[in-house]
C-alpha cells in the first residue's frame, strides 16, 4: 500500500481478508515509512497474518506469492511481470484507469478508487480469486507475457532510432 500507507489501505485490506472463510496464507508487507502501531493494529485485527516490515528479500515474497492485494502503482508492474496475479486498490481515478488496462489485459482485477469500495467487496474479489486456481493461472501467463521487463531498453532504442533518423 506504498512504502508508508498515506492513504491508510492497510487496516480496510487486512479486515477484509481476515474474513473470508478459506484456508490460506497472508503476509502483510509493511513499508519502511509506516507508523509502527500498524504492525501492532494487524496483529490485534488478524493474528494468524504474518507481518513483515522492510523486507530485505521483497521480490522472493512478491514471486512467492499466489495472489497480492495492492495499490495499484509500480507494485502492479512488479507482480505481473513475476506472475502473479493482483486485486487492485486505487488510489485516484487516474490509478483506476490504469488498473483497468491490467485488468483488460487479464493480470489482475481492478475494484476501482479505495475511498468507494468496502471491505465486503474486497473480501468477495479476493475469496473469487483463492477459488479458482485456473483464473490465477490465466492472470500469471498474462502478466509474464505483457510485462517482461525489458521496457525501459525498448525505450532507449525507440529514442536511439529518432535519433539516428533526425541525423
Amino acid at each position: 500500500m506504498g512504502g508508508s500507507d498515506p492513504h491508510g489501505l492497510t487496516i480496510p485490506a487486512v479486515k477484509a481478508l481476515a474474513v473470508i472463510d478459506a484456508e490460506f496464507d497472508v503476509t502483510v508487507v509493511v513499508g519502511p515509512g509506516a507508523d509502527h502501531r500498524l504492525d501492532k493494529d494487524v496483529a490485534r485485527l488478524a493474528p494468524r497474518f504474518s507481518v513483515v516490515r522492510s523486507p530485505n528479500d521483497l521480490p522472493r515474497l512478491m514471486a512467492e506469492a499466489d495472489l497480492g492485494l495492492i495499490s495499484f502503482g509500480v507494485t502492479a508492474y512488479e507482480l505481473a511481470a513475476l506472475g502473479v496475479p493482483a486485486v487492485y486498490m486505487c488510489l485516484s481515478e487516474d490509478h483506476a484507469a490504469s488498473a483497468s488496462a491490467f485488468e483488460r489485459a487479464g493480470m489482475g482485477v481492478s475494484l476501482g478508487v479505495a475511498s468507494r469500495i468496502g471491505e465486503a467487496n474486497i473480501a468477495t474479489e479476493v475469496e473469487e480469486l483463492l477459488q479458482d486456481r485456473a483464473r490465477r493461472r490465466a492472470m500469471a501467463a498474462a502478466g509474464r507475457m505483457n510485462l517482461d521487463g525489458r521496457g525501459a531498453q525498448r525505450i532507449a532504442a525507440y529514442v536511439k532510432r529518432m535519433v539516428e533518423e533526425r541525423a
